[in-house]
């Protein structure tokens, strides 16, 4: 069947600035959503570092089909300008400072070695990092810091890394002889996609909204996936220390966490700028605006490439992970001291 489709790209200037990065990630846009912060103080200075994961979005699909299917439109945006190893040597720096710090205030941290011997994780298998992964998030790179190794579940074929769905952090720390536990999970996103179809004129859209920013919570989207057309999953941006299990369901009694309120736009990074693919159903007569060009094709899937200056990128994404790490270590040695 005859498509009618139409390709915009609203462009504005980028919004270079020259406030702090540790403006951006700060109480303002964080979140509290621990407790028992002052019983911190008890713990030893032990710490253990759970998970150090951050994810860094390449590219995102999103596809709306009709009712009937008479119409479809699809959109798959990538980004240019940073590589696998650039940002994996990113994670690798924000995460040796962070231990660094924790060191530097005297604090032991525990490794995956020492770990390892608790029945937590008898039947888990111990990871390296280092090695940058497409198989966590659908169009995300997912990094672990190279210096770093963690504990999953299982490993499915594709290579994805499968965690407990439970939080184990209070048990663990009770099994580490109460030692803190740390756990991170940090993304940065370019892109938001939005498809939907209109049931009465069976036409359908896709738009992007393209703007550099750390997400609450980083959502992937492809036009195929596990769960058919258009699928999405999230992964929650958070940071926590956990001290001491309580008995068996009930949590730890001290944590330290936040998470960001709302998205947290980095500027100066990307240009911003709008999509928008749009596919008519020809057989209806109010379906096709005038304004729409016209262009024939039996299906569609439009893609568009997304510029990153690399230096603002690679600079910004370091120095807001640091501004984040910055954040959480000084409410816990705040909490530590009493």
């Amino acid at each position: 069947m005859k498509k009618f489709i139409t390709s915009i790209a609203l462009l504005s200037l980028m919004a270079f600035t020259s406030a702090p990065i540790d403006s951006f990630v700060s109480e303002k846009t964080l979140q509290k959503t621990g407790y028992g912060e002052k019983k911190m103080k008890k713990a030893p200075k032990k710490v253990f570092i759970n998970s150090f994961f951050v994810n860094y979005q390449l590219v995102a699909g999103a596809r709306a089909s009709s009712a009937t299917g008479s119409s479809k439109t699809g959109m798959t945006v990538a980004l240019d300008g940073v590589d696998s190893d650039q940002l994996q040597e990113v994670t690798n720096k924000a995460y040796q400072r962070f231990v660094k710090k924790l060191q530097d205030n005297g604090y032991q941290i525990i490794l995956a070695d020492e770990a390892g011997k608790v029945e937590v994780f008898a039947d888990w298998e111990k990871v390296q990092g280092g090695t940058p992964s497409k198989a966590q998030l659908t169009g995300y790179l997912s990094t672990a810091p190279a210096d770093y190794e963690f504990f999953v579940k299982r490993i499915t074929k594709k290579g994805k890394n499968k965690r407990n769905f439970l939080d184990n952090a209070p048990k663990l720390s009770k099994q580490l002889d109460d030692a803190v536990v740390f756990e991170g999970a940090f993304n940065f996103q370019y892109v938001e996609l939005d498809a939907s179809s209109n049931y009465l004129v069976e036409s359908t859209k896709v738009k992007a909204k393209v703007n550099f920013k750390m997400p609450a919570s980083a959502v992937a989207q492809s036009e195929k996936g596990l769960l058919g057309q258009g699928s999405v999953a999230t992964s929650p941006t958070i940071a926590r220390f956990v001290y001491k299990g309580k008995a068996a369901g009930l949590g730890a009694e001290s944590m330290i966490a936040y998470s960001p309120k709302k998205d947290i736009e980095i500027p100066g990074v990307i240009e911003k700028k709008k999509f928008k693919e749009y596919t008519a159903n020809p057989n209806h007569p109010y379906s096709t605006p005038s304004y729409y060009g016209v262009m024939m094709e039996k299906d569609v899937k439009v893609s568009h490439r997304v510029q990153a200056d690399t230096e603002a990128y690679l600079k910004s994404a370091e120095e807001s992970l640091n501004a984040y790490l910055d954040f959480m270590l000084e409410r816990f040695l705040e909490s530590a001291a009493g």
